[in-house]
């Protein structure tokens, strides 16, 4: 069975979240504030950037729409960078 594993640091208010597991059908359940859309707006960033080659990054794409750089990192966490990592099995 396929699972997966995603990690993300400095991205909105997801200072640091370690692997994050899932498989084909994962559920984002939690409070508010707790950072399920953060989570979504990742992995909507990170597809939306495989159709712009060109672009590192493309925080405006047909997927989603999160502004510039410093907005989606913040003052504190812009000298620290922008962390993805996404581990596939099966």
């Amino acid at each position: 069975m396929l699972q997966w594993a995603f990690s993300v640091h400095n991205f909105k208010s997801l200072r640091r979240l370690d692997a994050l597991k899932g498989r084909p059908l994962t559920l984002l359940l939690g409070p508010n504030n707790a950072g399920k859309t953060s989570i979504l707006q990742a992995l909507l960033l990170l597809k939306g950037s495989l159709e712009y080659p060109e672009a590192v990054l493309s925080f405006r794409n047909n997927w989603v729409d999160l502004g510039s750089y410093r907005e989606v990192v913040g003052a504190d966490g812009e000298s620290a960078g922008l962390t993805f990592r996404i581990a596939l099995e099966g």
